[in-house]
């Protein structure tokens, strides 16, 4: 996660609370959603009110290979009142990043990394147009580092010392002194 100021650090997501809407979140299908983007407002004027326009990227359940692997646009329909799928690309083995593009401070489109049939990594640009993304680009890109990678541990050739066996429970020294009274061996 990356703060604002630069600053970068870990997080537990489930501690997190997501900005995105529970009217947008429901469509999740039971997908994680591992990156959102507001990409923009529609006014709708029957209603009277400004919804924000989102872009994901989610994780389906059972899938630990790759970082997403679906892309999903939501527009606010001004017809039926609601959020509906305007572009959605299942099937993408996601390796990295979404970035947006901007210009003008409006959002005119998206890079993602994602590895393509046959292995090779590439950077692919889409253009939004009416909400809906299209591929404009593919760069070869190399891979991204790995988020996270295991510590090595270091293997001891001595043997590892026998473990003492536990302290005896309350309960165990209780019967103990129990079966002790009864056979007249108390001490």
């Amino acid at each position: 996660m990356r703060a604002a100021d630069g600053r970068s650090g870990w997080v537990l997501d489930r501690l997190l609370y997501s900005s995105i809407p529970d009217e947008v979140a429901q469509y999740a299908e039971r997908a994680r959603i591992v990156a959102y983007f507001d990409i923009g407002s529609v006014r709708d004027r029957q209603a009277d009110v400004t919804k924000t326009m989102w872009l994901w990227a989610a994780q389906s359940p059972g899938v630990h290979d790759r970082e997403f692997d679906s892309l999903r646009i939501f527009n606010w329909s001004t017809r039926h009142h609601r959020y509906e799928t305007s572009w959605i690309e299942r099937g993408v083995w996601g390796a990295g990043p979404v970035t947006l593009v901007r210009k003008a401070g409006a959002v005119t489109g998206f890079t993602v990394c994602v590895l393509e049939k046959g292995g090779r990594t590439v950077r692919r640009d889409y253009a939004l147009q009416n909400y809906r993304a299209r591929v404009v680009a593919r760069v070869a890109a190399q891979p991204p580092a790995p988020w996270y990678t295991p510590p090595v541990r270091k293997v001891s050739s001595t043997p590892a010392p026998e473990a003492e066996a536990p302290a005896p429970s309350l309960w165990q020294r209780l019967v103990g002194r129990i079966n002790r009274l009864r056979s007249g061996s108390f001490r």
